[in-house]
């Protein structure tokens, strides 16, 4: 079963993964690499496996864009059911609004959802695409808002509104945890015992305070900064800087006052 990663992107998700993947998936031994283990929680829908899934339905067709987003839309569960393994969990990174056509309670197991503040959820978006803060503000506030990461891969975040709540619904039917990033960032191994003790009441996680403080160390903002300019990070979009502020970003100091 599936226990997902989720949040609105740019809401710190990629950190939790980061914290996560090292603790859950490395020795003991300390590593220079914080990325090492970062594809071990792979991101849902992802264009290396899923598009491979697809293309066996579009061969020889010619289809259109919105046929290629209902084909998604239509294969996001059939995809989880030929993933599942009922004994085996197994950790996906989403930015999807939760619907009955993205999951359900027989495929996931629980969820971790990151929320972060929305002011510089469209500061740190506009980074990341190279956009200016009203195109970022209004991405963030449709409902409509989708991304497609691949020709032929398609992803539905909505509004930073829309993606809490349709989780947050989906939380009466699943045991999720609820994470602020802000809470993450400033009071990082509280926030983090938080999720290894959720996680630890579906499968065993041995809780581990030394590792736990050397994860931490080596997932540092600075130290991931200072990797990606040095050695890069292959999740950036167009050259952009991935780690730009994060726990520095002060929207009060560069959010146009009207948005």
């Amino acid at each position: 079963m599936i226990v997902w990663i989720s949040s609105f992107p740019k809401s710190g998700n990629t950190l939790l993964r980061i914290l996560l993947s090292n603790y859950l998936f490395s020795d003991n031994q300390q590593s220079d690499d914080p990325f090492k283990n970062l594809q071990k929680i792979e991101k849902f829908p992802n264009k290396y496996n899923f598009e491979s899934w697809l293309n066996k339905y579009m061969e020889g067709k010619k289809l259109s864009s919105d046929d290629i987003f209902k084909m998604n839309v239509d294969n996001w569960i059939n995809y989880q059911q030929y993933l599942n393994k009922p004994d085996d969990l197994k950790y996906y990174k989403t930015h999807n609004i939760f619907s009955e056509k993205f999951t359900n309670s027989q495929l996931t197991k629980s969820f971790i959802y990151l929320i972060r503040d929305p002011r510089n959820v469209v500061l740190s978006y506009a980074n990341h695409l190279n956009i200016n803060q009203e195109e970022s503000f209004k991405k963030t506030t449709s409902n409509n808002f989708a991304g497609k990461p691949s020709n032929n891969i398609w992803e539905v975040y909505g509004s930073w509104e829309l993606n809490y709540l349709t989780w947050n619904e989906f939380n009466k039917e699943v045991d999720g945890l609820f994470i602020k990033y802000e809470d993450l960032i400033t009071n990082t191994k509280e926030q983090f015992l938080k999720i290894l003790k959720h996680l630890n009441k579906i499968t065993y996680i041995k809780i581990d305070e030394k590792k736990i403080d050397q994860v931490i160390s080596e997932s540092n903002f600075i130290k991931l900064q200072n990797y990606e300019k040095n050695i890069g990070f292959k999740e950036s979009v167009n050259n952009r800087v991935f780690f730009d502020k994060g726990p520095f970003r002060k929207w009060k100091n560069e959010l146009k006052e009207n948005l």
